[in-house]
């Protein structure tokens, strides 16, 4: 296995060689499509739910991402 600092190293070495990368899900907001929340923050939210864990963090980012993608459907709707 690898140590925690070893971990680390990796983490940023991945965070550093993607940095200029846009993450599909952002793409799929700023296009004005639908995002994949739901299967991901959604799901975890859910199962949160089924299995008594608190997951206020993923709420709170499910609802965001589908706010702010609302509002980028909206906006492409109405050109």
């Amino acid at each position: 296995g690898l140590t925690r600092d070893e971990a680390e190293g990796l983490v940023l070495d991945v965070c550093e060689k993607t940095r200029d990368n846009t993450s599909s899900m952002l793409q799929d907001v700023l296009k004005g499509t639908h995002t994949e929340i739901d299967y991901i923050n959604g799901a975890v939210v859910e199962m949160g739910k089924r299995y008594g864990v608190d997951v206020e963090t993923n709420q709170i980012l499910t609802s965001l991402v589908k706010a702010l993608s609302k509002k980028h459907i909206d906006k492409t709707q109405s050109l």
